[in-house]
């Protein structure tokens, strides 16, 4: 059975309210703070700022919620804490269910904003929005065990495929750039071995909710850690040409970038085994091979410092930097593609990239898993 609530009966809001700027230091003085105005995701987020006088606070555990631009960002207080007024900071009897709760109910909290260009929710707004919700408090408990336990395989997945990939940069290191034979190579560029092609630029009258339609990577998908972001994926019904396929194992490249440091422009992502044929979108390079060579060593030589260092010295642009083909072709580098250190070196990647493989598919069965028994468990329609 379920009952339909206000969110102000079930938790303690508490909006955030920023203190004088005075009062901020970045030296560990004082309490964490942070404001609104950023993505949390669901791992603890970062804290750079301290306040030594704090207005509004949020205790360990306690459940922020970003009621300005972007609204809807979800997290837990990784300690006690300062928030300023983009946040407001929820408890009640269970956290992590009511973490789920409003989860489940976030494109309707999205959808209660005001303001035309800068979207935010008061407190009158989170306290009179209403939630349907188990009667049983066993089953709310029961509910979050099952979903907490679904986050944290999860991330414990992702956690692994982080140092894997950090097993694959330092193993690239070790076969082409400390290794004292790669000065007996042959001098090449990348427009030696590989070319690029331009994304599809499409309508959003194509774009579509169904999962059946054709998967399409957009520059949302590269992320500059991981080999690829799933949540940015599209789905489209339009027409489009085989140039702009791209087929498992294939990398694509960021032609954009809005990041102060610079982080997506020309960073490589890979196409995952499970997803099969995918669009490659606008703002995107697709790689394309001249040589049969390993994907899994290009993508791991974008990732060098070397490569990101001269990509961004020669990015257009303030604001929104672009990237030049030529900046990517012209990137010289030295490789044997026939030597024995290569062949040794592909057989130990891609046993690492194989690795990262299974964990994203299990990450991905996991998260789809979770996305589709959340607003069923929440709402009633599966028992527990």
């Amino acid at each position: 059975m379920t009952q339909i609530v206000l969110l102000g009966d079930i938790a303690e809001i508490n909006m955030g309210q920023s203190p004088k700027s005075e009062f901020y230091n970045s030296d560990g003085e004082g309490l964490p703070f942070m404001q609104g105005v950023r993505t949390f995701g669901r791992i603890y987020p970062v804290i750079d700022t301290w306040c030594t006088k704090p207005t509004k606070t949020a205790d360990k555990g306690d459940v922020l919620f970003s009621v300005r631009a972007p609204v809807g960002d979800l997290n837990y207080a990784p300690e006690h804490m300062c928030i300023g007024r983009g946040l407001a900071s929820l408890k009640s009897r269970n956290n992590t269910f009511l973490f789920y709760l409003l989860e489940a109910n976030k494109e309707r909290l999205i959808s209660s904003q005001t303001g035309s260009i800068f979207g935010s929710v008061n407190a009158t707004i989170l306290k009179n929005f209403k939630l349907t919700i188990p009667d049983s408090a066993e089953d709310q408990d029961k509910i979050a065990d099952i979903l907490r336990t679904l986050d944290e395989k999860i991330e414990l997945n992702r956690q692994m495929n982080e140092t894997l990939e950090q097993m694959g940069q330092a193993l690239f290191r070790h076969y082409f750039i400390d290794n004292p034979e790669a000065e007996k190579w042959e001098e090449k560029t990348l427009g030696d071995i590989i070319d690029l092609r331009g994304g599809l630029s499409y309508k959003a009258s194509f774009l579509s909710e169904d999962a059946s339609d054709m998967p399409m990577v957009t520059m949302g998908c590269v992320s500059g850690k991981y080999r690829i972001n799933l949540d940015a994926l599209k789905r489209y019904t339009g027409a489009y040409k085989e140039q702009h396929v791209l087929n498992p194992g294939d990398i694509f490249i960021a032609t954009r970038d809005v990041t102060q440091d610079r982080v997506l422009i020309g960073s490589p992502a890979v196409v995952p085994e499970a997803l099969g044929q995918v669009i490659c979108a606008t703002n995107l390079y697709k790689v394309v091979l001249k040589e049969n060579i390993s994907t899994e060593f290009l993508y791991q030589l974008m990732r060098t410092n070397r490569y990101r260092e001269q990509i961004i010295a020669h990015a257009k642009g303030s604001t929104i930097v672009m990237l030049t083909k030529d900046s990517v072709l012209n990137y010289g580098l030295r490789v044997d593609f026939s030597s024995e250190s290569y062949k040794e070196y592909i057989d130990k990647a891609e046993a690492i990239r194989q690795a990262i493989d299974i964990n994203s598919e299990q990450i991905q069965t996991l998260t789809t898993l979770r996305d589709t028994l959340l607003p069923r468990l929440i709402n009633g329609k599966v028992k527990v």
